[in-house]
């Protein structure tokens, strides 16, 4: 094994290669390093590269970070996917499956939960039980289903132990996972099975990924679950070129399925293979102090658990303040110290924000309580993520109050939801009240109680929205708008009509069970409250680690089917995942450590990790106020900065009118569904299927269009039955128009590429998009963009689409076109300079950086699913 400095490392491109990257240690960094040097050494084009992530924003921030030292050219030469281990099963499915999956929806988790929530009658759930909980029985079933399907469980093996519950859940699986296929759904847990199902069963379609990828990365190995490591490896097999990278000691996601001998193990199991593994150990932490990094290392070092023993060094030449550890009599002389620290940190100005300081959480619902109270009391501004509070916050409660207000017949119902508002006022020192009463937003609520025209609840709610100028009074908080119309359109997908009771019903319980967050600006000036959980990743200069008190925990139902499921051997696993939390929480701090409990009442005495580190040389009882201001901090400020990743969709609609795009892209308020809207992307689709079956060699007089959409079609729940039907009938006429017009161009050698995606980078920003499709017509490539629509004025669009398509296959002398299907119309339009749809595209990516979101009005208003919320629309 090395100690490398990532600087300095060196690719190793055949055979398994195990990366150990310590907290602090660059393990981004020389992953990239990595990739790129993989690219590098590429020679065919089939030597494609597959990178998986577990998240979208580290998805965004690989490719963001790939594409600014790589060539777009030199990208688009071989087959390379980034993405999360769900989107890249979906890719590979459609891209490579004999079976069609084309027209499978991913559900979310949220999603997922709304989905067996509307079919608890199916399952067997009687109506006065679906009333009382459904919400719950959905969210207790999706854990089982998904812990089923993740871990493979034979339920027809189980020994249920007495627990009738559990038992009677996982008789229900199978006809949860017919409805599934039924109704062309994946959950995240059945797309990885049906991915790995097809490798092992259509020997065709594992042939065409291992000959079109040659190389694996995998992000954050420890946290890989049983499916997705077989996936994984049987992915890259038979050379297993594959590169993971991870650290076992921050393996903390096991409640989700997750384990950790995956990565403790890897090395052993290619030996047993005798296949040699690769193995780099990143072990100088530039993050923490000397000091912290020292009683990290004890803490770890205590575990009882196998893990992969490392000697984390800090390469900082700061020893560093020790970390301290602190008791106190009740939580609020705790609170109350550290608020009075925080004050002195500020006013010696050993701190220059209070964005510096973090507060880390086992539990932010259970355990932060008291520091809150003491924070406001002192008027310390604070944030935090992962209490499920927005429904306990201004804006979720007054959102709940306008939909009962709504829902409200009573004649005193003006009267109750003023009682309503003035609570909220008191609760949270707002001033509502005035508002509403000089407004006239009561007499406008009484307008949208007598209208009759709602479909769904998204159009209701964006209607109350623009009764009390919702919109404007919250703008500086405005993504929590765009939470709330999530909610509120995956509450619509899977209701079976308009139904603003279960949404109020839906509402309540996501408020009960505090399940959905507030979110804050990650960017202001305050303190932060955050579970451990939600701080991997993020590193701060002083964290605080209080209420760290031994507790008592209730077991969930997913806990008990643990129980039935699991050896017992599991339940030690269950402790040193709690040490492994630990140790994450420890590994965040940059300058300052201190760590407190409170000795409130017996039941809660000191954490056993925080009563190891009592007797640890590496931590002291006190602050010495001295030695902090005499440290040599690393970095004093935080500014989370995001890199941006662009869709064209995005900056095209920011042309169009930028306060439309702050509205989609900034607030991420979701769109009122229309069945044009819809129809639009069905069309798009069954075009894509259609001319991959001739690209693929069909012969477009042989293909059944008929068929092809109606195994492709995706209904507009928004729409009738028959309005569907006839929808299908039109697009019908409009493809075969179009078939009948390009003929003599739709053959295997004519058709060059489909739906083919492009990244490019441009002004420190990267911008994605596709080619609908790239036809040789008369000899000439040409880039062809369908339309659903009417007749508009497309050349910017399509001179951004020849400058990609120059960029990735440095082809220069393109045509571009648009083909109208409702008109049977192709328009060749001659693309504008490079460089000046270059420098518009930099001018709007300037402009959304500095947030300048002026509306711009105009035709396109009538058109816009914004529409209703807009003041400046014609």
């Amino acid at each position: 094994m090395l100690l490398l400095n990532h600087k300095d490392c060196t690719n190793k491109l055949l055979g398994p290669h195990l990366i150990i990257a310590g907290p602090g240690t660059g393990k981004t960094t020389f992953l990239i390093a990595e990739i790129i040097a993989t690219l590098e050494n590429i020679k065919d084009k089939n030597d494609g590269i597959i990178v998986c992530t577990f998240t979208r924003k580290a998805t965004d921030e690989l490719l963001h970070r790939i594409y600014s030292k790589v060539s777009v050219k030199q990208l688009s030469s071989i087959n390379f996917i980034v993405g999360t281990i769900h989107s890249i099963c979906y890719e590979l499915l459609v891209k490579y499956s004999s079976n069609s999956y084309s027209n499978y929806q991913i559900l979310t988790e949220d999603d997922q939960v709304h989905f067996i929530y509307s079919k608890l009658k199916n399952l067997g759930f009687p109506s006065d039980e679906i009333k009382e909980a459904g919400w719950s029985i959905a969210e207790d079933l999706a854990s089982i289903f998904n812990k089923i399907t993740d871990d493979e469980i034979n339920i027809s093996h189980l020994l249920y132990e007495g627990d009738n519950m559990i038992e009677d859940y996982c008789k229900i699986y199978p006809t949860y996972k017919k409805l599934l296929k039924h109704n062309n759904l994946f959950d995240f847990a059945a797309i990885q099975k049906t991915f790995y199902d097809e490798l092992q069963n259509d020997i065709v379609f594992a042939n065409e990924i291992k000959k079109n990828f040659k190389y694996v990365f995998i992000d954050e190995y420890q946290d890989v679950n049983n499916i997705q490591d077989k996936i994984f490896k049987t992915v890259s097999s038979p050379e297993y070129n594959i590169t993971v990278v991870g650290d076992d000691d921050q393996s903390i996601y096991g409640f989700r399925g997750s384990r950790v001998d995956h990565m403790i193990n890897y090395k052993k199991h290619f030996d047993n293979l005798n296949i040699h593994c690769h193995t780099d150990e990143l072990l100088a932490n530039h993050r923490s102090t000397t000091s912290i990094v020292n009683c990290t290392n004890y803490s770890i070092s205590l575990s009882r658990d196998k893990r992969i023993k490392k000697n984390i060094t800090s390469d900082r030449e700061t020893i560093g303040h020790k970390p301290v550890l602190l008791s106190f009599n009740n939580d609020t002389d705790e609170a109350d110290f550290y608020s009075k620290l925080i004050i002195v940190l500020k006013d010696e100005k050993i701190i220059s924000s209070y964005n510096d300081i973090s507060f880390l959480f086992r539990s932010l619902k259970q355990h932060s309580t008291a520091i809150k109270k003491s924070l406001i009391d002192h008027k310390i501004p604070y944030k935090t993520s992962g209490d499920g509070n927005l429904f306990d916050t201004p804006i979720g409660m007054e959102f709940m109050g306008l939909v009962d207000l709504y829902l409200s017949k009573n004649l005193d119902k003006r009267e109750k939801f003023l009682d309503r508002i003035t609570y909220i006022d008191i609760l949270h020192r707002t001033d509502l009240i005035s508002i509403y009463k000089t407004k006239g937003f009561i007499a406008n609520m009484d307008d949208v109680s007598n209208s009759k025209k709602y479909t769904s609840c998204i159009e209701l709610t964006y209607d109350i929205f623009k009764a009390v100028d919702f919109i404007n009074r919250y703008n500086s908080i405005g993504q929590n708008i765009g939470t709330i119309t999530s909610l509120v359109l995956s509450f619509d997908d899977f209701a079976d009509c308009f139904d603003p009771f279960g949404l109020y019903g839906y509402l309540s319980h996501l408020r009960a069970s505090r399940k959905i967050n507030f979110i804050f600006d990650e960017n202001s000036d305050a303190v932060n409250l955050m579970t451990i959980h939600q701080s991997k990743g993020l590193e701060f200069p002083f964290v605080f680690l209080p209420s760290l008190n031994n507790r008592k925990t209730t077991l969930s139902i997913i806990d008990r089917f643990k129980r039935i499921t699991s050896p017992p051997s599991s339940l030690i696993a269950e402790t040193d995942e709690e040490r492994r939390v630990f140790y994450v929480g420890l590994t965040r701090a940059e300058e300052l450590l201190i760590l407190s409990h409170s000795n409130t009442k017996k039941r809660n005495s000191p954490s056993p990790f925080f009563t190891e580190l009592e007797s640890s040389p590496h931590c002291i009882a006190h602050l010495d106020y001295d030695v902090l201001k005499n440290q040599k901090f690393r970095n004093t400020s935080k500014t989370f900065t995001v890199k941006k990743v662009f869709s064209y969709n995005k900056l095209k609609l920011y042309r169009f009118c930028p306060l439309a795009y702050k509205y989609s892209s900034i607030l991420n308020l979701e769109n009122i569904r229309v069945g044009n809207l819809e129809f639009g992307i069905n069309v798009h689709k069954i075009l894509e299927v259609i001319l991959k079956f001739i690209k693929s060699g069909s012969n477009v007089d042989l293909i059944d269009i008929k068929r092809v959409i109606e195994n492709n079609w995706i209904d507009c729940r928004c729409s009738s039955e028959d309005k569907n039907e006839n929808f299908k009938h039109i697009a019908y006429e409009q493809i075969t128009k179009l078939i009948s017009i390009l003929r003599q161009n739709l053959t295997v050698d004519n058709i060059f590429s489909v739906e083919d995606e492009f990244n490019v980078f441009i002004d420190d920003c990267l911008i994605t998009g596709r080619f609908n499709a790239v036809l040789n017509i008369q000899n000439t490539l040409t880039i062809i963009d369908f339309n659903t629509g009417d007749f508009r004025n497309y050349i910017d669009q399509l001179s951004f689409y020849s400058l990609c398509f120059q960029k990735k296959y440095g082809i220069q002398n393109v045509r571009t076109a648009i083909f109208y299907l409702q008109q049977g119309i192709i328009e060749y339009i001659k693309p504008m300079e490079h460089k000046k749809i270059n420098d518009i595209i930099v001018s709007i990516t300037k402009n959304i950086n500095n947030n300048i979101f002026i509306p711009k009005s105009g035709k396109h208003c009538e058109y816009c699913a914004y529409l209703t919320i807009c003041a400046s629309a014609l």
